[in-house]
């Protein structure tokens, strides 16, 4: 569970507590750049703190340091690679990396009593990966055919919101056994982007909301899915 826990630390290091502020400074900076160190120190001490243990501080300084190094070869590559792929090879790159330290801490690792059981880790994996990380991949994994919307009035980051609530609802219907509660959300989505779409009369619209919506509810069913068998597979102790 190890992994799990880093996992979380991860995620909020990347997608919660890092400002846009910090990535434009790294990328204008490179390793010169104050941000990039506050970033790091950021995730280290969100490595040690959820990783329960002590003794996991000099592994945390070292993922500090891997993670640093992985931000700024995709930096050096942001001119040569799509941002999509970038992306996708840097998050792998840093899960990579903290499986790995997990694997090797493995035989050392005790875990810590209380209320945050597997169980509990599993669960806020779950659902953190539903939110920002969802939201970004999702963006970067659509952006080659985001089309040009001309003066369209629109709310701050409402489109990303309404993404993560989705998501949340999908995984909370499958977790509960209520499978049509999804078909029912996709049907009400329908519903009402129906109108807007028509009256746009932008047929790369229409297939830009309903690529990223499909692709937002996969990864919701395959989370749900995936946690489902996970905490299966804790609970029988496999």
């Amino acid at each position: 569970m190890l992994f799990v826990r880093l996992l979380i630390a991860h995620c909020m290091g990347d997608f919660f507590l890092q400002p846009g502020s910090w990535v434009q400074a790294r990328e204008e900076k490179g390793w010169r750049a104050t941000a990039l160190y506050l970033h790091l120190g950021t995730h280290i001490v969100l490595l040690w703190l959820l990783s329960g243990q002590w003794a996991f501080g000099y592994w945390a300084l070292a993922l500090g340091v891997v993670h640093g190094g992985i931000d700024m070869g995709k930096t050096a590559l942001r001119k040569r690679l799509p941002a999509s792929t970038l992306f996708l090879l840097d998050q792998a790159l840093h899960l990579l990396s903290l499986w790995i330290a997990a694997r090797w801490y493995a035989h050392e690792m005790v875990f810590v009593p209380g209320w945050i059981t597997p169980a509990v880790t599993i669960w806020i994996a779950a659902l953190l990966l539903l939110t920002l990380p969802a939201s970004v991949a999702i963006r970067m994994s659509i952006a080659r055919w985001t089309p040009q919307i001309r003066d369209r009035a629109s709310l701050l980051h409402a489109g990303q919101w309404i993404g993560i609530l989705e998501r949340l609802l999908i995984f909370v219907f499958i977790m509960i056994g209520q499978w049509q509660g999804v078909g029912f959300l996709f049907a009400a989505k329908s519903i009402f982007r129906f109108g807007d779409l028509k009256d746009t009369h932008d047929r790369q619209l229409t297939e830009y909301v309903m690529l990223g919506t499909l692709l937002s509810f996969f990864w919701a069913i395959a989370t749900a899915l995936l946690t489902r068998w996970a905490l299966q597979s804790y609970q029988t102790g496999n």
